[in-house]
């Protein structure tokens, strides 16, 4: 008897926005891309985000940052803006990245979601 090789389809899971809140987090380099993003100012560039970045985490290559700055767009976590460059050519642009009130929000709940689990790891004063 031959059995069939179809895959039953999985059970369809409902969630409340409430459910999503509480279950996105961000990657923990993510997480830094932001924090440094903010640290930057509301001009924050690639390089100056990945200047952040270098003494706490070493070396970093600019593609990996802007790698990451493309996927925190994507989920609306940051924003990005094309500015006309320091040097005044025409045709040359840098494009600048500032954080959304919910990349505020999404940071700030990411940062008390791993306190409260290192809280109950028993480390106080790893967060």
């Amino acid at each position: 008897m031959i059995k069939s090789l179809a895959k039953a389809k999985a059970p369809v899971r409902t969630t409340s926005p409430e459910d999503d809140e509480r279950t996105t987090l961000l990657g923990r380099f993510e997480e830094a891309i932001v924090l440094a993003a903010l640290a930057c100012g509301p001009e924050a560039t690639a390089s100056a985000i990945q200047g952040r970045l270098q003494p706490t985490l070493g070396e970093r290559h600019i593609n990996c940052v802007l790698t990451t700055l493309d996927r925190l767009t994507r989920k609306g976590i940051v924003e990005s803006q094309g500015k006309a460059g320091a040097t005044g050519l025409p045709g040359r642009r840098r494009k600048t990245y500032q954080v959304t009130e919910e990349g505020h929000q999404t940071v700030r709940r990411n940062i008390s979601i791993f306190a409260d689990l290192a809280r109950m790891a028993g480390l106080e004063n790893a967060a």
